[in-house]
């Protein structure tokens, strides 16, 4: 931040040159008159690098100049202080990164818990930018749920933008866990799991049998759909939903979703995806050192 002398060549901000402000402010080339004291009030930082009173920043033609900022997002960051927003929520998801971005920047507290309280369950921030703006503004508690939307999105609806947002080492994480998931998802489509014996039940064979078509025909479709995979998890709950099988045993049809309920095949998309989350972490904190 410097002082810079005006040259005729910089625009008076139309909604934020106050009559009584006290400090003049240029952010690339836009002029603010601002209150000094209310800026100091919102950040220990701007009380820091404001220049002493009557040693710049007092006259128009002599503004303190912002450095690495934009004028759209100091707009943003000026109206929330000074005018609040009268509308309620969902607020303008610009606004928003813009006041996560200046609020960390200049180390505002109030302004970066509204800008964070906003944005965690915004569904107009995708969760590609979501995990940028976590590796960021060191938000980890933003990552996990943003990687198990990424993971279930599947590979095929990953946009460009995603990719961006995301980078090549966060993305070859993504992909690789979606890959795995996929192998798993595949693993257990081509195979009925065992059967359990149900009390009282004398033709366990044909329970045997009957499962295994139910598997080829129903589950192995499902879980194979080409544009909506489901999650492993719901497995047992999609094989309620279809209701009995023809020529299994209720005995041994209710126990052999009980067993099925505790395989590991059933929670590998869960440990596939945490383990992800932990590599993510774990890159994002490496950037840090």
């Amino acid at each position: 931040m410097e002082n810079q002398r005006c040259n005729g060549k910089y625009t008076k901000s139309p909604d934020f040159c106050f009559n009584d402000g006290t400090i003049w402010i240029r952010v690339e080339r836009t002029l603010y008159c601002l209150h000094r004291g209310i800026l100091e009030s919102h950040s220990e930082t701007f009380a820091q690098i404001l220049p002493m009173r009557g040693t710049g920043g007092d006259k128009e033609d002599n503004p303190v100049f912002l450095e690495s900022i934009t004028s759209a997002d100091f707009n943003y960051l000026v109206r929330h202080i000074f005018i609040g927003w009268v509308a309620p929520p969902p607020y303008d998801t610009a606004m928003l990164i813009s006041l996560l971005k200046l609020g960390s920047l200049y180390q505002m507290k109030l302004v970066l818990t509204f800008a964070q309280y906003h944005i965690k369950d915004e569904p107009r921030i995708s969760p590609a930018t979501k995990i940028n703006l976590a590796r960021r503004y060191t938000i980890p508690d933003w990552v996990r749920p943003a990687f198990e939307a990424l993971v279930c999105t599947g590979p095929l609806h990953i946009t460009d933008e995603d990719i961006d947002q995301l980078g090549l080492v966060t993305y070859a994480i993504l992909t690789r866990a979606q890959a795995e998931i996929a192998r798993e998802r595949l693993r257990l489509s081509l195979a009925a799991p065992p059967t359990v014996l149900g009390d009282g039940c004398d033709a366990h064979d044909r329970c045997e049998g009957a499962w295994k078509e139910f598997w080829g025909i129903k589950v192995s479709r499902w879980l194979n759909h080409p544009d909506k995979p489901p999650r492993l998890s719901k497995t047992c709950e999609f094989i309620e939903q279809l209701g009995d099988i023809p020529f299994m045993r209720s005995r041994c049809h209710s126990e052999t979703l009980l067993k099925l309920r505790g395989m590991a095949p059933l929670r590998a998309e869960e440990r596939i995806t945490e383990e992800g989350v932990e590599k993510v972490l774990a890159f994002h904190w490496s950037l840090e050192l």
